[in-house]
């Protein structure tokens, strides 16, 4: 495996013709998919995670083969990532999320069941105006997304140190996806970054999801969890 770090060349982010490509979602999508062309059949084999540092874009790459700029957009810089991890590691984390979880319900001139997928936060705000409770982003947050990734943790090998958690930031991005027909359809995904402190519990489980990743949304800049052993 390899651990990317992809950063655009000086003179094409000053470049006012390619601003364009670092404010769209898809573009962004299109173009960290473009590192690795080659069988146009290939499942996704590879993590990123689109950021921004100093106000200059970056890119964070997980992948089994090397990325290469094919335009000479990027400049990436890549190293071998084989973590050697023990049960009981101490480790600081940050990971975007596409924190969904699924709804049933029964299709009343059916009868049949329907499985629904609906973003954590919008699912807490239902539930508040079903209960008559107030409802706020900042609690939404909080509580939905603390809950969603620590209802994951132990079946990937970790646990979470929840006073440590932080949610930094809730998204939704709308993504203008092109369809065979040449029209472009819009579709919208919720991000969460996450923020803390982990243990891990099973080290053979939790670097699987360093190398594929947590939850969904993964070919569209989620799921990448980046770590790094704390000190003491």
């Amino acid at each position: 495996m390899f651990l990317s770090r992809a950063v655009p060349r000086q003179d094409v982010w000053s470049n006012p013709e390619m601003l364009d490509l670092f404010e769209s979602s898809y573009a962004i999508h299109q173009a960290v998919w473009g590192f690795f062309i080659g069988d146009p059949d290939k499942e996704r084999d590879f993590l990123y995670r689109y950021d921004s540092k100093n106000g200059e874009p970056v890119v964070y790459i997980v992948s089994k083969t090397k990325p290469v700029s094919q335009r000479g957009v990027w400049i990436v810089d890549s190293k071998e990532y084989a973590p050697v991890l023990s049960k009981g590691d101490i480790l600081g984390f940050s990971v975007r999320v596409n924190p969904v979880i699924t709804r049933s319900f029964t299709n009343e001139k059916t009868g049949k069941s329907v499985h629904k997928r609906h973003d954590v936060v919008m699912d807490y705000k239902t539930k508040c105006r079903e209960d008559g409770k107030p409802f706020s982003y900042e609690a939404a947050m909080s509580e939905a997304g603390t809950q969603w990734l620590v209802s994951r943790s132990e079946k990937h090998g970790f646990s979470v140190h929840v006073s440590s958690l932080v949610v930094e930031q809730y998204e939704r991005r709308v993504f203008a996806k092109p369809t065979e027909s040449g029209k472009k359809k819009e579709a919208v995904i919720a991000t969460m970054d996450l923020t803390g402190v982990l243990e891990v519990t099973d080290s053979e489980k939790f670097l699987e999801i360093l190398y594929s990743g947590i939850g969904p949304a993964k070919g569209f800049g989620c799921g990448l969890m980046l770590v790094k052993r704390m000190q003491g």
